[in-house]
């Protein structure tokens, strides 16, 4: 399998190649994985796979990433925060002895993508598996959200997902 699977890793998991439409994630892919009780079960397809995990500081993109550094995938953690990124390090290194890829990127902006995608592809010498994570949410109704909270969410949930492929 070549290219670079894409995976949601909120609820619905996408698999697809570079240029192509993404297909639903089944066993043909070659990568499957259960949630149960805020662990992913992993198969061992993921062993030796490199893998770039966006928002990968804190909570669902945390969590994914440790579940594929116990797989036995070199992982690249891509966020924000280099605070929080190195909290999340420490972490991963604890549970798997897989020290990640550490980039600190703004992910809402093209520069921010192009440059962390590229480091983390030198330093992985490539990418097999993107899970496109990152994002925050505003608070309040939609009535509430100004225009400029509406871009940021665009830019970051909608086109840094898209420039990451």
């Amino acid at each position: 399998m070549s290219g670079i699977d894409v995976y949601k890793a909120e609820t619905q998991c996408l698999s697809g190649r570079l240029g192509a439409s993404p297909t639903v994630l089944g066993p043909w892919t070659g990568v499957r994985g259960i949630a149960t009780k805020g662990k992913i079960l992993m198969h061992r397809e993921l062993d030796g796979r490199r893998a770039v995990i966006t928002g990968g500081s804190r909570g669902i993109g945390a969590a994914t990433a440790k579940a594929f550094a116990e797989a036995g995938a070199h992982v690249s953690i891509v966020a924000r925060s280099a605070e929080k990124l190195a909290e999340t390090t420490l972490e991963i290194v604890r549970e798997s002895d897989r020290p990640p890829v550490v980039v600190a990127a703004d992910l809402s902006t093209a520069e921010g993508v192009e440059s962390s995608i590229r480091h983390c592809i030198e330093q992985l010498d490539g990418i097999d598996v993107l899970v496109n994570n990152a994002g925050s949410s505003g608070f309040g109704t939609v009535e509430e959200m100004r225009d400029e909270e509406w871009l940021e969410a665009i830019n970051l949930k909608l086109m840094g997902y898209i420039r990451c492929m």
